[in-house]
């Protein structure tokens, strides 16, 4: 049986995920989509790593996230990045409760070349990488369609504690050492909006 990460570990190949997702010499996510995300989600397989944006501007402290196809098995090697673009989708996460993609809220694949504005009336944006290059926009659109995006409560308790809430990583109401457990993850998600 595998060591289970922490969340030190789970940030860093997270960071790494993302970097790809960002790298413009083979096509990525806007950074224009990216300085307007309210939250984001970065998946290997169904399990991840969610950060919401504070007032302040700064990312919050990590939280635990599960990725789940109700239709089937999902590839472990499959990566996802899904962007929150509306408050009534961050607030799904921080409330615990399931979001389903084009069920409770709006889904759409993102593009994967600047020059597209956002849509205001979307809640989730995605995209996903396979074996190495981009799932087409129109396969994602008709995958992912009901899957399920909700916390990971195993493992959100490993990181944070049993009684600690998304609400309370999510909105920065626990001291987190952020150099510790998301610096790289940080890092990288600035860059990426050009921060």
């Amino acid at each position: 049986m595998s060591r289970e990460l922490t969340a030190g570990e789970e940030c860093r190949q997270a960071a790494g995920i993302f970097d790809t997702f960002t790298d413009k010499r083979q096509g990525a996510i806007p950074s224009n989509f990216i300085a307007g995300a309210m939250g984001l989600a970065i998946f290997r397989g169904g399990a991840g790593v969610a950060v919401v944006r504070l007032k302040t501007g700064e990312w919050s402290a990590p939280c635990a996230i599960a990725l789940e196809n109700p239709n089937g098995a999902m590839q472990g090697t499959q990566e996802s990045v899904l962007l929150f673009m509306t408050s009534a989708s961050i607030y799904k996460l921080v409330t615990r409760a399931l979001l389903i993609l084009n069920s409770t809220h709006k889904f759409v694949a993102g593009p994967i070349s600047g020059g597209m504005p956002v849509d205001s009336s979307v809640d989730v944006y995605g995209w996903v990488r396979y074996q190495g290059g981009f799932t087409p926009p129109e396969l994602i659109n008709q995958a992912m369609t009901g899957w399920i995006v909700r916390e990971d409560p195993a493992k959100h308790g490993r990181w944070h504690g049993e009684n600690v809430t998304w609400y309370d990583v999510l909105t920065n109401k626990i001291t987190v050492d952020r150099s510790s457990i998301g610096n790289a993850l940080y890092l990288v998600l600035n860059m990426a909006a050009g921060g």
